[in-house]
């Protein structure tokens, strides 16, 4: 089936299984990740770097990537994605350190087809900085 979808649908999907055992241990029983993670330099930019380094092994155009970043963010961040991508914009003008090594690293040469060993930084750096919350907010 993977032959049928385009490749910004293909990015975003590849993206999201690779991002899948990183975010998975810090989830909540309704998938949510941490609401410190929206505001962690380091981690979004290194999300961004992800998506642009998936794009790049896909040969999305560059027009596109933006795109497969905002459905990826929402599925992370759900409906504070546009919040989370808005303060990436603001790191990015204001040349934050941080969010720029995250995205250098997301985005660092990858050989070959994406696979686990990609993300695998960022795994190390989730499970370092971040724990899956005790209670169930409804």
């Amino acid at each position: 089936m993977a032959i049928f979808l385009s490749r910004t649908k293909r990015a975003r999907q590849t993206t999201l299984e690779l991002l899948a055992p990183c975010l998975r241990p810090v989830q909540d029983d309704i998938s949510n990740v941490p609401v410190a993670m929206q505001r962690d330099p380091y981690l979004n930019g290194a999300l961004l770097g992800l998506v642009d380094a998936v794009c790049t092994a896909q040969a999305v155009p560059g027009a596109k990537v933006p795109h497969v970043a905002a459905a990826v963010f929402e599925v992370v961040y759900r409906r504070e994605a546009t919040a989370v991508l808005t303060r990436c914009d603001q790191w990015q003008a204001d040349g934050e350190a941080a969010f720029a090594r995250g995205r250098a690293d997301g985005a660092a040469a990858r050989a070959g087809a994406p696979d686990a060993r990609w993300s695998a930084f960022l795994r190390d750096y989730v499970d370092q900085h971040y724990e899956r919350p005790d209670t169930l907010a409804l």
